[in-house]
């Protein structure tokens, strides 16, 4: 390696941990073009693109290392993750059985390999390889954080308490932990974080302010002290606002360009295609229920949930030639119109469907995925989809009062996000019109309310016999059913812009 490309590579490792990964990549990408047969290069360059993104990109890179040095057990899981993200699971199981065939001395690896397992609903594996990679490396506070998502996916609330805690102990700013913790369970007067939230809100950075106002807005309100908890979301709400803005997103352009593509014409399976039953796809607003559901259907053993992943909104944009996992806009929706659905169809199933679960339904809960209705109907003529739908206002509020949502959403807007919900009803409805038959409506109300009963109507809906494996355990709680309209006073906008919906509603 000359001198000049030395200097290349140690200024792309500087921005690289800096975050800024525009100018790693082209620093890395000079390197490469001076060391051209370098595995680390590429796999660096990976690792770049893949932060910004832009996972086919990472993706070509990463197989490009693994030329080079087949043997490189990082390369084998960073190729498992790019594949989670560009929609590809089973080729990340596939990756992911590569490298632990290899020796489990590296506790980064064996962490990451925890994250690919936990998003393929891999309980028993993922935690052997927390646990694993925690005893190599315990003072890691990232690795504790890491397998208290796992535990909390997976039910375990009180371990994942534990590892939380200990992150924190690590590293006391750790804000995605706070708010983990906050709402791992409901807080009462003995055991709260009040304390400990006022004072890293005092000195949190800008990126974490949001996180953190948001954790002492949930444990203040299940306090029931409203007037507190207003004023922590209002500034957690506040907080998001610049990032937010930035976004940049038309809704309502996006909604008139869908029902105008998306005719019956255009739904209509075609001629001769073979509609066998499945997947099934859980939609509606985020924070309405869709995961609460997902994760109830997971438990039935005809069932094969994907747990966290949204594989065919990111096969659909790279079909588009989105290189990046952006939401689905407007100006895309002419270019979607044209592709070859039944070939989108049967990658889809390619991709998603293991081996070993040939006959089971293949379940994907996604929220937004509800933009994509018509896509999915088309390119899977024997899909079904189930609706949740929450109180307007329940809704709102819980995603104005949830860290870290999609950018797409107006978050950062009381006013904005009321109109954003009245474009999600107006779509719901037109899907409705031109897929009669393949939408069941599911209420959250109903769902915690009455569970076995909506469960028992959902599976004649998916033509699977009901099973006992869905209720066994089950505690629902009725807390936060009517918890948003304590707060509406303090957002005038939302309710103004709520009000036309819910007299809407009653007239029809």
């Amino acid at each position: 390696m000359d001198t000049r490309a030395e200097k290349l590579w140690q200024r792309g490792m500087v921005h690289f941990r800096q975050g800024n990964m525009e100018a790693a990549k082209a620093n890395f990408e000079a390197f490469l073009a001076r060391e051209p047969g370098s595995g680390p290069g590429h796999f660096r360059l990976s690792m770049a693109e893949a932060r910004r993104g832009r996972y086919a990109a990472a993706l070509a890179y990463a197989h490009r290392a693994l030329e080079i040095d087949p043997d490189r057990v990082e390369t084998l899981a960073h190729l498992a993750r790019c594949h989670l993200g560009a929609g590809q699971p089973e080729r990340a199981r596939t990756r992911a059985t590569q490298a632990l065939s290899m020796p489990r001395d590296n506790p980064v690896v064996l962490d990451s390999l925890g994250v690919v397992m936990t998003r393929l609903d891999e309980q028993s594996l993922a935690l052997e390889l927390f646990d694993q990679a925690i005893a190599l490396a315990p003072g890691q506070a990232s690795m504790h954080f890491n397998r208290a998502m796992a535990r909390k996916q997976f039910g375990m609330a009180e371990a994942a308490e534990q590892d939380l805690e200990t992150c924190l102990s690590l590293q006391p700013s750790h804000a995605k932990a706070h708010w983990m913790l906050a709402g791992l369970r409901t807080q009462d007067l003995v055991g709260n974080h009040l304390v400990r939230l006022r004072r890293q809100l005092d000195g949190a950075r800008d990126g974490d302010q949001e996180l953190i106002a948001l954790s002492l807005f949930k444990e203040l309100d299940d306090l029931a002290d409203t007037a507190e908890a207003s004023r922590a979301l209002a500034r957690g709400i506040a907080a998001r606002g610049p990032r937010a803005s930035a976004a940049g997103h038309d809704q309502a352009a996006l909604v008139d360009a869908l029902v105008s593509r998306c005719t019956d014409k255009f739904v209509r399976p075609r001629e001769g295609s073979r509609a066998e039953h499945g997947p099934v796809f859980i939609v509606g607003m985020p924070r309405s229920g869709v995961g609460l559901l997902g994760s109830l259907l997971s438990r039935h053993p005809k069932v094969f949930h994907l747990g966290s992943q949204s594989p065919f909104s990111r096969l659909l944009m790279s079909e588009v030639g989105s290189q990046s996992t952006r939401a689905l806009a407007a100006a895309d929706i002419d270019s979607a119109g044209k592709l070859d659905f039944e070939a989108l169809g049967a990658r889809y199933l390619s991709e998603v469907v293991p081996a070993g679960a040939r006959n089971a339904m293949v379940c994907e809960s996604q929220p937004l995925n509800y933009l994509q209705a018509g896509f999915i109907a088309r390119a899977l003529p024997g899909a079904r989809f189930l609706h949740v739908s929450r109180d307007p206002v329940d809704n709102c509020v819980s995603i104005l009062g949830h860290a870290g949502g999609d950018a797409s959403i107006p978050s950062h807007d009381p006013a904005g996000l009321a109109a954003y919900y009245g474009d999600y009803l107006r779509l719901m409805q037109h899907w409705h019109d031109v897929l009669p038959g393949r939408i069941m409506d599911v209420s959250y109300e109903s769902l915690v309310d009455k569970p076995e009963m909506i469960l028992r109507v959902v599976c004649s809906f998916l033509g699977i016999r009901y099973a006992s494996s869905l209720r066994l355990g089950l505690q629902l709680h009725q807390r936060s059913l009517g918890r948003g309209r304590r707060y509406l006073p303090q957002l005038p906008l939302l309710e103004s812009g709520l009000a036309p919906l819910s007299r809407k509603s009653r007239s029809a």
